[in-house]
């Protein structure tokens, strides 16, 4: 694979691509996290009656996992992707990712999603239970969060960890060029 200096790259067969901006990835991440949090609060206080975190986090967890491997495998984007005109495509054949493609990618940005909640989430509690020993514990889960975005960041390709396992890109859609 070549980049050139605008970003546009060549994979497999396909035309020239353009790398997708950090910025349209982190967007299009936000809107599915709103989207995700919002199913998880309605899927636990419908089964619960009430907003239990713990059972919210499992049911985060688990939509989040069903969403990413889900879409991405199916087609090749979330929703807020598809908003961002953006998608994700197999680095080799620069066609949507193939199933177990789609979930080695899924599982691992699950896995760096959770230590990233889970760097934010200790501390807030260290204070609230007055447990400010372990508000220390998060220092290596927050270096590794800000570590793994800047992988995007300084990676060539603009490949998170959970694209170099899965062997994905993040690039702008060429079918929005005919808007």
């Amino acid at each position: 694979m070549q980049v050139d200096a605008s970003g546009t790259i060549r994979v497999g067969p396909v035309h020239a691509v353009a790398l997708a901006s950090v910025g349209r990835r982190i967007v299009a991440r936000l809107i599915d996290g709103v989207l995700v949090c919002a199913a998880a609060a309605l899927v636990t206080i419908s089964v619960l009656g009430f907003l239990h975190l713990a059972w919210f986090g499992i049911v985060w967890i688990a939509l989040t996992l069903a969403y990413d491997f889900v879409s991405v495998a199916g087609c090749g984007r979330q929703f807020g992707k598809w908003i961002m005109r953006i998608c994700v495509v197999d680095s080799v054949t620069g066609r949507k990712p193939r199933f177990p493609d789609a979930f080695v990618r899924a599982i691992a940005l699950m896995l760096m999603l959770v230590v990233a909640q889970i760097a934010i989430l200790v501390p807030v509690a260290a204070e609230l239970f007055d447990l400010s020993v372990f508000a220390f514990a998060s220092i290596p889960l927050a270096v590794v969060s800000v570590a793994t975005l800047a992988t995007i960041y300084r990676s060539r390709f603009r490949q998170g960890c959970h694209d170099k396992s899965a062997r994905t890109l993040v690039v702008l859609d060429s079918s929005s060029d005919q808007d």
